[in-house]
């Protein structure tokens, strides 16, 4: 006797297979939680024993960067400004507006944009070109002041904070070009449910199609 399995039965296996894949990548994608903040924001870093070049970067960001740049790279954002309670209003009269001190300085209301952080630094070729952009515009006051070796700091410490430079790399115009700043389409984190689901739906399909010839056979 001949035993036919309706192709519509294939097909509800098949969709049975793929909600259940789907399941487990809704899990997997969940976002994480945003990380707690440290109670101080405008705290120095801490400073290892043998700091990498990076690390005296983090030190350069927080004395230059860091009040226009955000603690955490942010940029100037409503949030950062209240951190510093009385000075949030950075163009307020006797600060960075058009009537600032002789010795002060002035910025736009559009100015300060994120600097860490995913897709931030992708306008620039390669680890030289940001050293190159950073000493011709920066910081806004005085574009260029400070010594080569802080300036090579802080964009090792952009890079490392991007993950585009491994911790320990020291940075310099021999080797800068080498670290690309381009965005680079990620692989998924985890793969394992995509590679379930296709597993699980071809080893069905071809599991009930075999059945269905070897019983049309008997």
């Amino acid at each position: 006797m001949r035993h036919f399995i309706p192709y519509t039965t294939v097909f509800l296996i098949a969709l049975t297979w793929l909600a259940v894949g789907c399941a487990g990548l809704s899990v997997q994608n969940t976002a994480a939680p945003p990380p707690t903040l440290e109670e101080d924001r405008l705290a120095a870093p801490p400073m290892p024993p043998n700091p990498t070049q990076a690390d005296l970067g983090s030190h350069v960001y927080y004395q230059v960067c860091m009040a226009c740049h955000g603690d955490r790279g942010q940029g100037l954002t409503d949030e950062w400004r209240e951190v510093w309670n009385e000075d949030a209003n950075c163009w307020q009269s006797e600060c960075h507006g058009n009537d600032h001190p002789p010795e002060g300085f002035s910025f736009p209301q559009t100015c300060c944009a994120a600097v860490l952080g995913p897709g931030t630094l992708t306008q620039f070729r390669d680890g030289q070109a940001l050293f190159e952009y950073l000493v011709e515009t920066m910081p806004w006051w005085n574009p260029g002041y400070m010594p080569v070796e802080e300036f090579w700091q802080l964009t090792n410490f952009m890079m490392r904070e991007n993950g585009v430079i491994p911790d320990g790399v020291t940075l310099n115009a021999g080797n800068a070009v080498a670290f690309n700043l381009h965005p680079v389409t990620p692989l998924p984190e985890d793969t394992t449910w995509q590679v379930l689901v296709i597993v699980g739906m071809l080893t069905s399909i071809a599991a009930l199609l075999a059945f269905q010839k070897n019983s049309s056979i008997g």
